[in-house]
This record gives structure tokens, sequence and C-alpha cells, in this order.
């Protein structure tokens, strides 16, 4: 499981909290990001939503369709700043989520492995 940090020895509280709080910490950052992120990848212009047959309100320059209506938004080029944000913030979580199975793999690979092999004394 990826909140699970009962493979951590019990003398190492500290680490096995600081693994526990990270993952936290790097769900919270990455879940919504990801949202925003496709928000903007969803995102079409007024105009587009108009030739569809939906009305869009005036100040509307984009617009996301969600539950059989169209929701403001954003376009890219209005915030580029929060688009790449958003975007840093999706690759730098998916990255994470991927070193903390990739570390989690090694633990449980390192726990089998046999007494007194090459490995086990570096």
């Amino acid at each position: 499981m990826f909140f699970n940090a009962t493979h951590v020895p019990t003398g190492s509280k500290r680490q096995c909290i600081f693994g526990t709080h990270g993952r936290l910490l790097l769900a919270t950052v990455t879940i919504p990001s990801m949202v925003v992120l496709l928000l903007f990848l969803a995102a079409e212009d007024a105009a587009t939503i108009q030739d569809k047959g939906y009305s869009a309100p005036e100040g509307w320059s984009a617009g996301v369709f969600n539950h059989g209506r169209y929701i403001g938004w954003w376009s890219i080029d209005e915030q580029p700043v929060l688009f790449l944000l958003a975007a840093i913030g999706s690759l730098t979580g998916v990255l994470g989520i991927l070193l903390a199975f990739y570390m989690d793999r090694l633990r449980v690979l390192r726990k089998r492995m046999p007494c007194g092999s090459k490995e086990e004394t570096k």
C-alpha cells in the first residue's frame, strides 16, 4: 500500500513517521495539481462553447464541460504561471510516487537477501 509504513523497522520511528507524512504531503500536492492540469487541457474557448449551442457568460474566455453544463475556467494563455505550476506539481508528484514505490521494493529485496552475500556488506 502507498501509505503503509509498516515495512520500516520498529526501532526507527522517526523514519516511519517521516515516510508516512512525506507520502501524505506528496499525495496532497499531486492530486490537486493533476486536477488543475486536466482542467487546463480540457478548457474550450468561448467561441467553441457557443458553436456547440451552449451559452457562455460575457466575462468568460474559456470553460470546461462538467455534468451537462460549462463551468468557467482559464485558457493556458491567460494563466501560464498556474498551468506551469500545475504541470510541475503533477510531474513531481508522479516521480515522487514512483520513487517511493522503488524504495519500498529495494527494502523488500534487501530483507530477502541471504546472509553473508556481498551486497549485504556494502
